[in-house]
């Protein structure tokens, strides 16, 4: 396909099947007659953001007027400190965050491993004003030159969730049952190949927050809960168990 150079000096070329042009060129000498030294002004007056969507957990925008790699180093340093994607709570951090960091586990009968679960729980995004919490820290001796211990977990730092839950027959079910919806508590199913997989479905909306301290009084008008009451963790088939502090 033929394009001219204006078009591959400052357009990124969409096409059917991939995207081309996309590696910046936009320095010094690289085509004659151009001018593409820096400029802190004309980045400004080129730079502009239209936003096309917006809601409570959701912004679609077009950034216009910036080279990929800059726009690309936008992309990263959102994820970097977004609201939702950051696992720990740091005072560094312009945006601090509260989420599941120490998991507990006194049962688990599933399939899921420790670790893979307690990871899972850690990415659940928490909502938990941080503000309201002060900063849990590392306790240090100027004796020993290091660290000794965390700091102890109080209401004022600290949150805990609970989770027990386990999937079991339902005694109220017909002997002849076959619906899984029906022959489980809390249960879902899904044929395959005429073989029904019984298990129950544990979402994010399982998560029972446990205040601690003065907790119920100071967030009596605003408790705190996961985002999204439907985020999947994992799935149990019967008699398999979960009992979790995090």
């Amino acid at each position: 396909m033929a394009t001219d150079a204006e078009t591959l000096r400052t357009r990124v070329i969409v096409l059917r099947d991939k995207v081309s042009n996309v590696s910046s060129n936009d320095f010094p000498h690289h085509y004659p007659g151009v001018n593409n030294s820096w400029d802190l002004e004309k980045f400004k007056n080129n730079l502009k953001i239209k936003i096309n969507r917006m809601s409570k957990n959701e912004m679609e925008f077009d950034l216009i007027g910036i080279d990929t790699s800059v726009a690309n180093a936008f992309r990263r340093i959102l994820i970097a400190e977004s609201l939702w994607l950051t696992s720990t709570f740091s005072l560094q951090q312009k945006l601090p965050t509260m989420a599941i960091e120490k998991v507990y586990i006194m049962n688990n009968t599933s399939i899921i491993q420790d670790e893979v679960l307690a990871h899972r729980l850690g990415l659940i995004p928490i909502y938990a004003n941080p503000t309201s919490f002060d900063y849990k820290g590392p306790l240090r001796s100027p004796q020993l030159n290091g660290i000794i211990a965390d700091e102890s977990p109080t209401d004022l730092n600290t949150i805990v969730f609970k989770l027990k839950v386990k999937c079991e027959r339902n005694p109220a079910a017909s002997p002849d049952e076959q619906d899984p919806l029906k022959l489980f508590k809390n249960s879902n199913g899904t044929y395959y190949y005429a073989i029904v997989i019984n298990f129950s479905l544990l979402y994010t909306g399982d998560l029972i927050w446990e205040p601690k301290g003065e907790q119920t009084e100071r967030f009596k008008d605003d408790p705190i809960k996961p985002v999204f009451d439907d985020i999947l963790i994992a799935k149990l088939r019967p008699g398999q168990v979960y009992k979790v502090v995090g």
